[in-house]
């Protein structure tokens, strides 16, 4: 796949509310856990974690979740860049990406 097609599927420098609503999604897909099991381990509610994803994507609850346990970047979440992800930890985002991208 071209470079920049795996830019435009990461949406990368994309900071919009958009881009990283699809990224947060993209992370929850590949930790492979429901809502409701990072809902648990964050001592939220599901609709609360579903809010994040869709209204308030800024919100950091997740995005420390997802830094901390599964160690995907920051500067992935809300700017899409993968310089700091490994490759196959790359490779199976954009796996997901592409089949959100698509849906």
């Amino acid at each position: 796949m071209e470079d920049i097609e795996v830019e435009r599927i990461f949406r990368t420098t994309d900071t919009s509310d958009d881009a990283v609503k699809l990224r947060l999604r993209a992370c929850r897909a590949y930790t492979g856990f429901s809502v409701k099991q990072i809902a648990d381990s964050l001592l939220l509610t599901s609709k609360e974690i579903e809010a994040q994803e869709r209204l308030e994507p800024h919100c950091h609850d997740l995005a420390r979740y997802y830094y901390n346990g599964p160690q995907l970047p920051f500067d992935f979440i809300y700017g899409g860049e993968t310089d700091h992800i490994d490759d196959d930890v790359r490779a199976e985002l954009l796996e997901v990406m592409t089949k959100l991208d698509r849906s």
